[in-house]
C-alpha cells in the first residue's frame, strides 16, 4: 500500500473513531491527511469506497499484529495464544461504536466484491487460529485443528457479537484465559477418547473458490471500468493522429488490465493520458481504487 493511501487510511480511521462514520465528510480526512479534496477523490472515488478500505485496513494491522506475535521469543506457544486472543478482543472493544456503524450504515454497497471480502477475511482468522494452536498444543491436535480453530473463532465471535449488540462489557484478560482454558479441556478430551474429527481439509474447498472468485469479481470490475472508458472514445470523432495515440495507450491498457497481475505503475502512466476528459474520471478511479493506486 502506497505511503500516501495509508496515511490518508489512518487518518480516516482517527477521524471515525473520534466522530462517527456518518458525521465524518470527505473535507475533514484530505485536511487531517495534509492532501487537497481532490486528491483524496484521486484515491478514493467515494466516502463509501474509502469507509471499506479503511475497514480492511483496521482488518489488516490486527491480523499484521497478532503475525507478529509468533516472532516473540518471551512468549511460549501457549501464550502467545493466550496474547492474540486478548488482541482480538481489544480490536473489538476499542472500535465497537465504530464496527457498528459500519454495519448500519445505510450508504455502504454491499455487493458480491464485498461479500466475498468479508469471507476472505472470516477464512483468514480462521487460518490464524490453526496456526496458533498448533504451535500451542504441538502436533497431536493436528488431526484436530480444524476443528479446533472453527470452535475457537466462533466462541471468539459470539463473545464479540456479545459486545457489539448487547454492549456488554467484556474483561479482556478474563475472557481469553477461559477461552484459552476451555481449548486446554477439549485437547485434553479429544487426546484422551481420539474420536474421529468432524472436519477436515477436503471439506473446505471453498477456500480455494472464494479467492477464484474474488479475483474473478476484482477483473470484472476493472474491464467493465475499461470498456466504459473504451465505449467513450469509440463515440468520439478525434483527429488521426490524436486517435492513433489514444488507440495505442487503450491497447496497452486493456492488455495490462486483463494480466493475472497488472503492472500498478504501468497502469497508474496509461491512466494519466486520460485526465483531461471528465467523462470517464469515474471509471479511471474505479480502476484506481481496485489497483490501489493514486490517480495522476
Amino acid at each position: 500500500m502506497a505511503d500516501k493511501r495509508g496515511t490518508i487510511l489512518a487518518k480516516a480511521l482517527e477521524l471515525f473513531r473520534a466522530n462517527g462514520i456518518k458525521s465524518t465528510t470527505m473535507q475533514q480526512v484530505a485536511e487531517a491527511s495534509g492532501v487537497s479534496k481532490g486528491a483524496l477523490y484521486l484515491n478514493f472515488s467515494s466516502k463509501s469506497d474509502l469507509t471499506i478500505a479503511a475497514m480492511e485496513y483496521l482488518n489488516e494491522e490486527l491480523v499484521a499484529e497478532v503475525n507478529q506475535l509468533l516472532e516473540r521469543e518471551d512468549l511460549s506457544p501457549r501464550a502467545q495464544l493466550v496474547e492474540q486472543i486478548r488482541l482480538q478482543f481489544n480490536s473489538v472493544r476499542e472500535d465497537q461504536n465504530l464496527t457498528t456503524e459500519f454495519w448500519q450504515e445505510a450508504g455502504l454497497q454491499f455487493d458480491e466484491t464485498m461479500i466475498l471480502m468479508a469471507e476472505k477475511i472470516r477464512m483468514t482468522w480462521q487460518l490464524i487460529q490453526e496456526k496458533f494452536l498448533v504451535r500451542a498444543y504441538g502436533d497431536r491436535i493436528k488431526t484436530y485443528s480444524i476443528d479446533l480453530s472453527v470452535i475457537l473463532s466462533g466462541t471468539l465471535n459470539e463473545y464479540s457479537s456479545l459486545a457489539l449488540l448487547e454492549n456488554i462489557e467484556l474483561q479482556v484478560n478474563e475472557a481469553a484465559d477461559f477461552l484459552v482454558y476451555t481449548m486446554d479441556c477439549l485437547v485434553e478430551g479429544l487426546e484422551r477418547d481420539q474420536p474421529e474429527p468432524f472436519l477436515n481439509e477436503s471439506l473446505f474447498t471453498r477456500r480455494g473458490e472464494v479467492a477464484a472468485k474474488l479475483a474473478e469479481a476484482v477483473k470484472k470490475r476493472l474491464a467493465d471500468a475499461f470498456e466504459e472508458i473504451k465505449a467513450f472514445f469509440d463515440a468520439m470523432e478525434l483527429e488521426d493522429r490524436e486517435e492513433v495515440d489514444v488507440q495505442s495507450v487503450l491497447d496497452l491498457l486493456g492488455r495490462e488490465l486483463d494480466a493475472e497481475e497488472p503492472n500498478r505503475m504501468l497502469v497508474q502512466g496509461l491512466l494519466a493520458n486520460f485526465r483531461e476528459w471528465k467523462a470517464i474520471q469515474d471509471p479511471r478511479r474505479r480502476i484506481a481504487d481496485v489497483l490501489k493506486i493514486k490517480l495522476l
